[in-house]
């Protein structure tokens, strides 16, 4: 099947890029576990969107979701 990877891109409710968390500033997650940490260009601190209505666009190759969650 191949490597696998795992990408998030983060969007307005209205599907608008938010600048930092597109889809080409995600460091895509590459191995399998349970415990990984999404970041955008080295950055994982999601504090500016706190309060914010948003979506999130998950994108895969070779790979599934098991959950997600915020910390």
């Amino acid at each position: 099947a191949g490597p696998c990877e795992v990408r998030v891109q983060v969007l307005t409710p209205n599907h608008e890029y938010i600048e930092g968390f597109e889809f080409n500033d995600c460091d895509p997650i590459t191995t399998s576990g349970l415990d990984h940490v999404v970041s955008w260009n080295g950055n994982s601190d999601v504090t500016r969107l706190a309060g914010k209505s948003i979506k999130l666009r998950f994108y895969f190759k070779n790979s599934k979701l098991y959950s997600f969650q915020f910390r």
